[in-house]
């Protein structure tokens, strides 16, 4: 499968294990909210179940206070990571602003690099991509001292290949959701396979814009045998060789170019995982034993019989029938 495929395959997965674990604590809140908050959230229980809970008597109070408690604190959680990742991108931003810029008019840049390369002075290969809405390639001057013309132009098409995907923004995304729910399983494997698919993705569109994958597997291989300084590794941002899967992408790239036939099958697995969740999600309904509200609601959260029900409920028992009707 073509490595762009896989980032969304893998961004898709990771969705889907949030957004099912979602759907299951609203449900588990829902089934066993108290009447009263059901009604005040203008919401009623099917007639003939009335919400019954399944829990023991004790249970009932704390359990809908267990799971309120969870869904707020991945909230939290949620909204703490991605502070976090937008104060490193600030910081990391900060610091390359008070760095003496050197000048990059001697680089032959592509239309989208033009304007967004920052050359700072540092004694490591520094190659990364930083930044959200408007992002930008920061390298180091050892990188083009010691890289050649072609290795520089390798590293630069990597960077380019983020940007073109919004490599940052999916970073930005993925890292959020896999902070938040890291005890749910399967979130914190799909997040390293995005990790890894998104370099890859980037790998292969070096290839192809420089037509020499030796250029960047050698420019790969050299930055790799250089520790990279840790500022320059914050949260979402995408840097050349930090992944720990240079070894795999160098072997990619020494193989020859495969021919991908993958966005009908990307479109039939997207199509697959939706109508799974949204099975899940309308199980996970019919589970709560709860609908929405009308005008006919009655006090204590449990709604008006149709006359369907009555007459259903109704047949052969008058009493049945008469309970429904003075109800």
């Amino acid at each position: 499968m073509h490595p762009r495929a896989l980032v969304w395959a893998y961004l898709s997965t990771l969705l889907a294990a949030v957004g099912a674990t979602v759907v299951l604590l609203v449900a588990l809140l829902l089934k066993y909210l108290p009447h009263d908050y059901l009604a005040k959230a203008g919401l009623v229980c099917h007639v003939d179940t009335s919400c019954k809970a399944a829990l023991p008597v004790w249970a009932v109070p704390a359990f809908p206070l267990l799971v309120a408690g969870a869904l707020l604190g991945l909230g939290v959680y949620a909204a703490a990571s991605l502070c976090a990742q937008l104060g490193c991108t600030t910081a990391l931003r900060n610091a390359v602003a008070r760095v003496p810029p050197v000048g990059t008019g001697w680089l032959c840049l592509s239309s989208r690099l033009e304007g967004r390369v920052i050359i700072v002075h540092e004694r490591s290969l520094v190659s990364y991509t930083m930044g959200f809405l408007r992002p930008r390639v920061v390298i180091s001057d050892s990188l083009l001292e010691t890289l050649d013309a072609d290795e520089i132009r390798a590293v630069l098409s990597h960077e380019e290949g983020h940007l073109a995907g919004r490599d940052n923004v999916l970073i930005l995304v993925a890292q959020t959701l896999a902070h938040a729910f890291v005890l749910v399983p399967g979130v914190r494997f799909s997040h390293a396979r995005l990790r890894r698919a998104l370099e890859l993705a980037a790998d292969s569109y070096a290839r192809r814009a420089t037509g020499d994958p030796l250029a960047v597997a050698s420019s790969l291989q050299k930055c790799a045998r250089r520790p990279v300084p840790a500022r320059s590794v914050a949260l979402g941002t995408a840097s050349f060789a930090d992944d720990g899967h240079v070894v795999e992408r160098i072997h990619g790239l020494l193989g020859e170019e495969p021919t991908y036939a993958w966005r009908r099958w990307l479109a039939g697995a997207a199509l697959l995982l939706t109508l799974v969740f949204g099975v899940f999600a309308g199980s996970a309904l019919a589970f709560t034993d709860v609908g929405l509200g009308s005008s006919a609601d009655c006090g204590g959260g449990h709604q008006v019989p149709a006359a369907s029900s009555i007459a259903v409920h109704g047949f052969g028992d008058g009493s049945a029938a008469g309970g429904h009707l003075a109800h």
